[in-house]
């Protein structure tokens, strides 16, 4: 079933090609550079091709954002993609939400605490 455009969004295909993509390491300027050139309000951060974030422009405009701008994109993420596997059981899939919010954490304990200082 196909979704009805709404009336002044471009299409699809031209939606998904100007939005921004970014890597872990992209630099918060970077990343809120491409945002705004873009128009877009938030982006999807890849690793090795697979989806494992997405940081929107209001993450990127905090306090601290602002004084760290060659810290890593990944620092300031506001969702974290947990890749579960179909038909995966209760426990492998628990485990995939526990490892990623474990990997989310150590990447953001560094910033957060920069963060309290500014």
């Amino acid at each position: 079933m196909a979704l009805v455009p709404i009336e002044g969004e471009p299409p699809d295909e031209d939606r998904h090609a100007a939005v921004p993509t970014l890597a872990p390491h992209t630099a918060v300027h970077v990343a809120r550079a491409r945002l705004a050139a873009t128009g877009e309000t938030a982006a999807v951060v890849f690793r090795r091709g697979r989806p494992v974030g997405v940081v929107t422009a209001d993450a990127l405009a905090e306090p601290g954002t602002t004084s760290q701008q060659d810290a890593p994109v990944s620092t300031v993420m506001d969702y974290v993609a947990v890749p579960v596997t179909r038909g995966a059981g209760a426990n492998e899939t628990v485990r995939a939400f526990t490892d990623a919010a474990w990997d989310w954490l150590k990447l953001r304990g560094s910033a957060h605490r920069v963060r309290r200082l500014c």
